[in-house]
């Protein structure tokens, strides 16, 4: 697994960007946030939100509303709004709509959804476990958070939120090591090594 590049660097038009704004009600008021995801764990997410001081919009790309988190994403009070979108295959204007993106799955292998978001420069807060760890450095390149603690998600948005200039060094530091570590090229490169070094022994 690894980061295909030739997804993400494509260009996005004005008419696809407005159809987006369109679809997830983006106004320029409120922060866009966005999990990409099939239904895993976004409902620490919306605990979360009780404790969020920024008000944001929370879009959950992947989950149908009429599922049990999508009902649950309907109960969040004001000022946070969340809406949920069912799976599309082609996320990449919303990308450029979010601030900030989440993953709080607890069991993840190499998530292309955050290797996607950070190959972008954006700043990322993820749950720190399984594969999360292999992919982040915690004030490096994102955050990891306990993947079962609403406070703790609570306090990593609210913290790259209130901090434009912080959310944009950890952009930066996550572009560079989305391309250049996790590339699907480089992935080839380091399986084939491993191979080799096998044989050889």
């Amino acid at each position: 697994n690894g980061l295909v590049t030739e997804r993400i660097d494509v260009p996005v038009s004005a008419e696809a960007l407005a159809l987006w704004r369109s679809r997830i009600g983006w106004e320029t008021s409120r922060k866009t946030i966005g999990i990409v995801a099939r239904p895993k764990d976004q409902m620490i997410v919306l605990r979360a939100l009780e404790r969020v001081r920024t008000p944001v919009r929370l879009v959950l790309a992947g989950v149908d509303p009429e599922t049990e988190i999508g009902r649950w994403a309907q109960r969040v009070p004001l000022p946070h709004i969340v809406v949920c979108l069912p799976f599309t295959p082609d996320v990449r204007p919303l990308y450029d709509l979010i601030e900030l993106a989440l993953l709080p799955s607890r069991s993840e292998g190499l998530s292309q959804a955050l290797l996607e978001a950070m190959a972008l420069a954006k700043p990322v807060i993820a749950s720190g476990s399984t594969g999360n760890l292999e992919v982040v450095t915690d004030g490096v390149d994102g955050r990891l958070v306990a993947a079962d603690d609403p406070a703790a998600w609570a306090d990593a948005i609210d913290a790259i939120l209130e901090k434009p200039s912080e959310a944009a060094r950890l952009g930066r530091a996550a572009r560079v090591t989305a391309r250049e570590r996790f590339s699907l090229v480089r992935t080839i490169e380091r399986t084939s090594a491993l191979y080799r070094g096998i044989l050889q022994r």
